[in-house]
């Protein structure tokens, strides 16, 4: 399986990756143009009649009007009949073949129980919204290039006609607006929120930097939002998957002759550029690796965000727009829960969050939220069952292991988990205390999932441990990792990050994949200047003294 590109960077280094935020000259009298001609529009939500039919999606059931007149359609999501409205979210889409809006409707349902209308739309040029532009989306050079040579052209042109020249400017009016029609809708002074992922992401930022001053969204959930750090992503030499960069860089191609015109171009809509006039309570997901959307221009836009440190979240999946196998897929559904969360009205936002803050970098599973009518009671449970790694009530007699305690089979045939586990890790070859955080612990986590697909990773080094201590773990050879060369001032310093964590040095076995030790790898990056992976953080600590 070819993995996403890494752009040379180690995980810790893509998610601390920032961008230039320096502005393009031009940028206060582009925008202050921009600023006019949207406010000189007053989009209302209508239903779509037979006459406004867009044949490209004939499933939206609501347009408003936009920048230029153009119709923008969309699909309105109304809480249950007899449930007040509380606030309303505009939804956004990625870039290339997306689906028909009618297929929101199911993604939205849970908040419209919550008295949360929802407003999901498709900028111009998508189908839905291609009346007045025609369907843009499948051009050859890509949505995100048209009209964008006519701006670099046209640079000493007055600002009030630029902003309608390349179609991202107006993409960013058309959010803007539905916000606008969607508040109007409600007409109670309801929150709105936002939200979008990919292209949508990086449309979200910028329509909340535009709107920042107005006030006009209360929160901002994002997914690898794009259209950001342009200077870096151009500066690249290996190829960009898909996507917006790549079409930008086919067309950068062609214009090596203005290149600085053609880069100050794109800095006009520049989302990290735009981020940092974003104030409001912003919950990102981000990816260690992905190539769509590059993962250190997306952290960039992240990292940008004004957002003060405690009104801000960061959620991480090991893969972008790439099928990573089901852990990549989980870690992307449990993203879609905290969504919801993030943006119930009927809790503060950092309160929203808050059950989902043992999962924001790691885990499998989705923690209970009694919104939903959980009662946590399952969480509880296991809370209270005894573990190696401590934590928990001591139950009156041991506790079985819940999915397998024996080798061999199970009573209906099927491979025990420390059979599995044991069959994996020979063949893997690559010793406990070696194997957190490497592909070969990937590769046994892969054979064990197949019999038991809701065993996380703590999960089972945990179990591995267990073996071990009972003898039954098979011998292996020396191990092939080596210990990264640090000063003794690093080595006192891991030390008492690790006592501080789980008390003693004798309790790391209680560090691999926990939010904790996730924690513990940034820091001790941040305090030493290094950039140390994972499993080479891993390695310094299993080779300190007990």
């Amino acid at each position: 399986m070819l993995l996403p590109e890494d752009f040379g960077l180690s995980a810790i280094q893509t998610l601390a990756h920032v961008g230039r935020t320096a502005p393009s000259w031009r940028h206060g009298a582009f925008w202050n143009a921009w600023d006019k001609a949207v406010a000189g529009i007053a989009p209302g939500i209508r239903p779509i009649t037979a006459a406004s039919t867009d044949n490209t999606d004939p499933t939206a059931s609501h347009q408003f009007e936009s920048l230029r007149h153009v119709r923008i359609g969309a699909l309105l999501v109304e809480p249950p009949h007899g449930t007040p409205v509380r606030a309303g979210v505009v939804a956004m889409h990625g870039d290339g073949r997306i689906g028909p809006l009618a297929g929101e409707r199911e993604r939205w349902e849970w908040l419209a129980s919550r008295g949360v209308a929802t407003l999901a739309i498709r900028v111009r040029g998508f189908p839905g919204s291609a009346l007045d532009t025609g369907c843009v989306s499948d051009a050859p050079a890509g949505w995100i290039c048209h009209g964008l040579e006519a701006l670099i052209a046209a640079e000493d042109a007055p600002p009030s006609t630029q902003v309608t020249m390349w179609i991202v400017p107006e993409a960013i009016a058309d959010v803007v607006n539905a916000a606008r029609a969607l508040a109007r809708w409600m007409g109670g002074g309801q929150p709105v929120y936002l939200h979008g992922e990919s292209l949508g992401g990086g449309l979200a930022v910028l329509a909340a930097a535009r709107t920042a001053r107005q006030g006009t969204f209360a929160r901002l959930a994002i997914g690898h939002p794009t259209l950001g750090d342009w200077l870096w992503r151009l500066q690249q030499k290996g190829a960009i998957a898909a996507g917006t960069g790549s079409h930008i860089r086919e067309l950068f191609a062609n214009h090596q002759e203005h290149a600085e015109k053609f880069v100050d171009s794109l800095l006009l809509a520049d989302s990290v550029v735009h981020a940092t006039s974003v104030c409001i309570p912003t919950l990102c997901k981000l990816a260690h690796r992905d190539d769509v959307v590059p993962a250190p221009s997306a952290a960039a836009v992240y990292n940008a965000l004004a957002c003060a440190p405690g009104e801000k979240w960061r959620f991480i999946t090991p893969y972008g727009h790439f099928d990573g196998g089901i852990r990549n897929a989980r870690r992307h559904a449990i993203f879609d829960r905290a969504v919801d969360a993030f943006l119930d009205p009927s809790r503060p936002a950092h309160e929203g969050i808050g059950p989902f803050m043992d999962v924001l970098e790691t885990g499998d599973r989705a923690p209970d939220d009694p919104a939903r009518g959980e009662p946590g009671a399952r969480r509880t449970q296991e809370a209270a069952q005894p573990s190696l790694f401590g934590g928990g009530a001591k139950p009156e007699a041991p506790a079985a292991d819940p999915i397998a305690p024996s080798a061999g089979a199970t009573e209906d045939g099927q491979l025990s988990l420390e059979r599995i586990l044991c069959q994996a890790y020979k063949l893997a070859g690559r010793t406990l205390d070696d194997l957190p955080y490497t592909p070969q612990f990937e590769e046994i986590m892969a054979a064990a999932r197949g019999n038991f697909p809701d065993l996380s990773d703590r999960e089972a080094f945990h179990k591995l441990h267990n073996i071990r201590k009972a003898g039954r773990l098979p011998r292996l050879g020396r191990s092939p990792g080596t210990k990264p060369a640090v000063p003794p001032d690093d080595e006192r310093l891991l030390t008492e990050l690790i006592q501080s964590t789980v008390g003693t040095t004798g309790q790391r076995d209680q560090l691999p994949y926990t939010p904790a030790f996730d924690r513990m790898v940034w820091e001790f990056n941040q305090r030493t200047g290094r950039s140390l992976a994972p499993h080479e953080l891993w390695r310094l600590v299993a080779t300190l003294s007990k």
